[in-house]
């Protein structure tokens, strides 16, 4: 995106390597979001994000984001859903209440997003194709453009909150 101002933000350095490696183009940088100075952007966006984050920190890493949107700006996040069991990594997951309590003090329009359907299918393909680490990879494009498809066409949407393993909110400032 060559027209676009892009900039990553993370506070640890192997995930700023992992994103260089992965799009060298972008300026991503090591530091903590609420020591950013003012910058003015369109959308801010925080992918499984804010589970690692101590409860009593939220409020302010929400605020450190919301004074880097513009007006009428957006910011959009994904997080794990109570659904889920927590991991050793994570503080706390969210559900929409609990994502609205948290951000409907900065943001005017909040529309939530179920996704990732839970279900035994879907548990076992991410055991076949490698996840969490435990089994082994698949690397056939072929067999993994069957996984992609299947995931896209039976498991990404859910119709509510109660099978989702994950939310998305998109937000307006």
């Amino acid at each position: 995106y060559p027209h676009l101002n892009c900039m990553g933000v993370d506070y640890s350095e192997k995930a700023i390597d992992l994103a260089n490696s992965m799009n060298p183009d972008i300026n991503y940088v090591c530091m903590d979001i609420a020591k950013l100075d003012n910058a003015v952007y369109d959308v801010a966006v925080s992918v499984e994000v804010l589970e690692h984050i101590e409860p009593n920190q939220l409020d302010e890493f929400i605020a450190s984001i919301t004074r880097l949107i513009k007006p009428g700006g957006h910011f959009i996040l994904t997080v794990p859903h109570i659904n889920k069991a927590l991991n050793a990594k994570h503080f706390q997951h969210f559900n929409s209440k609990k994502l609205m309590d948290l951000l409907g003090k900065y943001f005017s329009d909040i529309k939530f997003i179920p996704f990732d359907l839970m279900s035994r299918m879907m548990r076992f393909l991410e055991i076949i194709k490698g996840g969490q680490g435990k089994y082994y990879l698949i690397t056939n494009n072929q067999i993994m453009h069957f996984f992609y498809k299947t995931y896209i066409n039976h498991y990404l949407y859910c119709p509510s909150e109660e099978r989702c393993m994950r939310i998305a909110a998109v937000c307006k400032k």
